[in-house]
């Protein structure tokens, strides 16, 4: 059998014994190692006689049947499960985890390239089953072939298993099961014909009533739709930092259905089945605290948020035409027209004979005369509203609609201090993105006071 160890500045992370002999390699060393942090993390892989770990009355081993998708099974097939033995270990390596294990004594950078080595060579995935550092284990293979008939049909080939189910489902409900008893001394092989239509199946196999296989949710892909668009992505250059906005959304793509195309009605209730099962799920509301310095992050945030076909953009800003702020001004105005959205509005607040505000003329002007912007209004023929507004609104928004879908981003500071301050961007949830978009289009209805379109209609 072959053993892998895996240590990390010389304390043991992992112990790992294959017991099948076909794994079995003789004279087989094989070394891996990463300089992680302060310490070398270290692979070695080589042929043992026996798990001297394990006795044959050992009771203290945990056992359990591992699918391929278990985070501690080595396997990456489908075909096969992983039968363990598990011995735990109280006391972690101290340089991985705090004691009591309290948490990571790791940072989370350290910890995620140690997970991606360990699995990389032993196939365990360690960032779900942090807790497996320091133990041993023994796996044993089990193996089933079976693949799928162009008529519908399952064949397997249960090569030692007295008994197979399987149990045919149709979304997450079962439509249709059926179950083969075998002689496991024949080499024969098992077809099992729906007489349902399915999209998934379970399949059990048994040796004496024990189950020793299980695959569960298997599907096989019908057909391929692939939505492609061969044009450059487009980017949008901003003066502050030279940030390269990105828009993955422009341009109609070309569709190429291979197999058999799902029906209109399954179509449209599965879509029907998202939306209404959309109600129930949490929204995720999320907060950023932006550090002086770093107004990339607030760039990255909305050009995430901008790329999608919104039908309408709103931003709200009071000192928008703050003459203090004319490259905020460009670059925001950049920012909204390099989106796929058509309809876009920039409104502030009409500060009447101010002397530190641009008049919508000199604003006009000055978007006028910046050639980047005018090439991305031609490209993307976007519709720039300017809107003043008599009415204060202190708060600075980003906000977006497609039909009766919301999203929205609120800022703590004016467009034109990103870099100069510390402030929070906060992501709206979907109801508290409409209601500010209700609510501020009801105060752009009732307090307009000057609007300018570019390009001028």
């Amino acid at each position: 059998m072959l053993k892998d160890t895996i240590t990390y500045g010389g304390q043991i992370v992992l112990t790992l014994y294959h017991e099948n002999e076909e794994l079995d390699l003789p004279n087989r060393r094989w070394r891996e190692r990463q300089k992680i942090g302060r310490y070398w993390l270290e692979f070695e892989e080589h042929s043992v006689d026996t798990a001297v770990e394990f006795l044959a009355e050992d009771t203290q081993a945990e056992r359990a049947l591992l699918s391929y998708q278990h985070p501690l099974s080595p396997s990456g097939s489908h075909e096969i499960c992983t039968v363990m033995k598990r011995l735990r270990c109280e006391k972690k390596p101290s340089h991985i985890f705090l004691p009591g294990n309290r948490g990571f004594r790791l940072p989370q950078e350290d910890w995620d390239l140690l997970c991606e080595f360990i699995n990389k060579y032993t196939g365990m995935d360690l960032e779900k089953a942090p807790l497996a550092c320091g133990d041993t284990f023994l796996f044993h293979y089990v193996q089933l072939c079976y693949e799928k008939t162009k008529d519908g049909s399952i064949l397997a080939k249960p090569q030692g298993f007295d008994r197979l189910d399987i149990q045919f489902k149709r979304g997450s409900v079962i439509c249709e099961s059926q179950t083969r008893h075998l002689d496991p001394a024949e080499k024969s092989t098992v077809t099992f014909i729906p007489q349902e239509d399915w999209d998934s199946f379970d399949l059990f196999a048994y040796e004496g009533d024990q189950l020793w296989f299980y695959a569960k949710d298997v599907t096989f892909i019908e057909s391929i739709r692939f939505s492609m668009n061969f044009a450059t992505v487009p980017t949008v250059s901003l003066e502050r930092n030279r940030y390269q906005a990105k828009y993955n959304h422009l341009g109609k793509p070309d569709v190429v259905q291979i197999g058999q195309e799902k029906t209109n009605l399954r179509l449209r209730q599965e879509q029907q089945e998202t939306k209404l099962l959309g109600w129930w799920l949490p929204k995720k509301t999320s907060s950023y605290l932006i550090q002086k310095g770093l107004d990339t992050t607030v760039y990255d945030i909305a050009n995430k948020m901008l790329d999608h076909r919104w039908e309408e953009v709103m931003l709200f800003d009071p000192y928008l035409l703050d003459k203090k702020g004319k490259t905020a001004l460009i670059d925001w105005m950049r920012l909204l027209c390099g989106s796929p959205a058509k309809n876009l509005w920039a409104v502030y607040y009409h500060k009447a004979e101010a002397e530190n505000a641009m008049t919508l003329a000199e604003a006009r002007r000055l978007l006028a005369t910046d050639w980047s912007l005018f090439q991305i209004l031609r490209r993307n023929a976007n519709c720039l509203h300017l809107v003043g507004l008599s009415q204060y609104i202190h708060d600075r928004f980003l906000l977006c609609r497609a039909g009766s879908s919301f999203s929205g981003i609120s800022l703590g500071t004016s467009l034109n201090s990103l870099d100069s301050n510390f402030f929070c961007v906060h992501i709206l949830s979907d109801p508290f993105a409409r209601e500010c978009w209700e609510t501020l289009w009801g105060q752009m209805g009732a307090h307009t006071v000057e609007t300018e379109v570019i390009p001028h209609e």
